[in-house]
C-alpha cells in the first residue's frame, strides 16, 4: 500500500521541479527584455511633427523690418545666414532663447515625469555631398530610453536646412 503513495509523491515533486524551471526561464527572459532599450532609434511621430510645424509659425521678438517680427521658421534661415535682428541681437541667440522658452513651457520633463528630456537640431544640408553642419543644437534631460521624433526639411534662399525634434521617454 505504501508504494502507490510514494509514486504519487514522486510525480508531484517532478511536476513542481518542471514548474520551477519554467518559471526561472521565464524570469530570465523577462529580465533580458526589460534590461535592453526598447528602441535604439527614434520612432517617427505625427504628433511631434504637428507640434514642430506649429512651433515654426510662432512669432519671435526679433524685428526684421520695422514692425515686422520674424517667425521661428524664418529665424532658422536668419540664424544660418548669420543675420541679426534690428535690435542688434543675433538671430541665433533669439532663436535659441525662444525655442527653449517654448519647449520648457509646453513640454514639461523631469526624471519623475513621463517625458525625460528632448533634443532639437537645426542643420544645414549640403546640396552636393548631403553632408550636414549643425547650426543650432538644444538638448535637455536624459535621452537614453524610448524616443519619438520628427524631422522636416526647410528649403531657403541660401541653403537647404533640416530641423529635427526628439522627445525622450
Amino acid at each position: 500500500m505504501m508504494l502507490p503513495q510514494k509514486k504519487a509523491q514522486e510525480e508531484i515533486t517532478g511536476f513542481v521541479i518542471i514548474v520551477v524551471m519554467i518559471s526561472v526561464l521565464f524570469m530570465v527572459f523577462l529580465g533580458i527584455m526589460f534590461s535592453q532599450n526598447f528602441n535604439k532609434s527614434a520612432t517617427p511621430s505625427k504628433d511631434v511633427s504637428s507640434y514642430l510645424e506649429a512651433v515654426t509659425e510662432v512669432t519671435t521678438p526679433c524685428a526684421v523690418y520695422g514692425d515686422e517680427y520674424a517667425t521661428i521658421g524664418k529665424l532658422f534661415d536668419y540664424c544660418y545666414s548669420g543675420k541679426s535682428c534690428l535690435s542688434g541681437v543675433s538671430a541665433c541667440s533669439v532663436l535659441n532663447s525662444t525655442l527653449l522658452e517654448m519647449f520648457n513651457a509646453t513640454l514639461p520633463f523631469s526624471a519623475a515625469h513621463e517625458r525625460k528630456g528632448f533634443t532639437f537640431y537645426l542643420e544645414a544640408v549640403s546640396d552636393s555631398s548631403q553632408a550636414t553642419q549643425v547650426v543650432l543644437a538644444i538638448a535637455k534631460g536624459n535621452c537614453t530610453g524610448f524616443q519619438v521624433t520628427a524631422a522636416s526639411p526647410l528649403i531657403t534662399v541660401t541653403k537647404t536646412l533640416s530641423y529635427k525634434f526628439t522627445e525622450c521617454y
